[in-house]
């Protein structure tokens, strides 16, 4: 049974712990936590009987705090050339291993609905990582959701992009889609109402068919009806462009907080 040190108590790196508990991918006696949030640690520790602190035989650690906090969260005591598992955003492998001194490195970007075991998680391992270590991490990630294997890391920034930021705009489409439904004249409970369950519906239809998107969207629009109206308004306001750049400008993000240029 693996030793695992998870550094970062937040939202996400809580959302692993519990999934991979509540999976047995963690077994409890052998999971400590280390985060500037004492409380959160402590609370954690109570709930779920993980131990607080950093014992230096550990021989995984899972990195789940700001890409500013790196340097100061590691390196930690632990075993070894341990396992790590980073879900840094725009921290590549390179980084990774000087500072941590291990070779062994997994590359991970997930998402929020993580929250509610339907996340969706890309993960890239370095050349010098175990079989045995590349199973470990795909049983932990599919405990939070949906899992796919990159092989080319730079692809990651694309990634983190598109389905990594892509829940905020999701959300920001719901904002709008109440918005509007308020502007048109109705009650802002009754619209924020209608938008989420049109969006939980769409996902649900989505999933559950097996359909692509496009012909879902086919399916839906008649011609000459309502919804090819707003759809043409979409394409004279080349809304197309408008997301393209959004991802650019979120894969041009994670190129910067990696130390990349453009």
């Amino acid at each position: 049974m693996r030793k695992i040190l998870v550094i970062g108590a937040g939202n996400m790196g809580e959302a692993i712990v519990r999934a991979a508990i509540s999976r047995q991918v963690f077994d409890p006696k052998n999971t400590f936590v280390l985060d500037m949030n004492t409380e959160k640690c402590s609370a954690l520790s109570s709930e779920l009987g993980i131990s607080l602190g950093n014992p230096e035989d550990c021989d995984t650690v899972l990195l789940a705090v700001k890409p500013q906090h790196l340097s100061s969260a590691l390196p930690a005591k632990t075993a070894e050339n341990p396992l790590l598992i980073s879900v840094l955003a725009g921290t590549g492998t390179k980084t990774l291993q000087d500072i941590s001194g291990t070779n062994r490195i997994c590359r991970v970007m997930p998402n929020t609905p993580a929250l509610v075991g339907a996340g969706i998680s890309a993960l890239f391992f370095s050349p010098e990582i175990s079989t045995d270590d590349q199973v470990f991490c795909q049983n932990l990630f599919s405990a939070t959701g949906g899992t796919i294997e990159l092989k080319n890391e730079d692809d990651m920034h694309a990634v983190t992009a598109l389905s990594g930021s892509g829940p905020a705009y999701f959300f920001r489409f719901v904002e709008l889609l109440s918005e509007s439904g308020v502007w048109m004249g109705l009650p802002r409970e009754m619209a924020e109402e209608l938008a989420k369950k049109t969006f939980i519906g769409s996902a649900k239809l989505l999933e559950e068919t097996g359909e692509s998107a496009e012909i879902l969207r086919q399916k839906v629009t008649s011609p000459r009806g309502t919804t090819a109206a707003a759809l043409q308004s979409f394409a004279e306001n080349n809304l197309g462009k408008v997301i393209q750049e959004a991802l650019f400008a979120a894969q041009k993000r994670s190129k910067e907080l990696g130390g990349e240029k453009g």
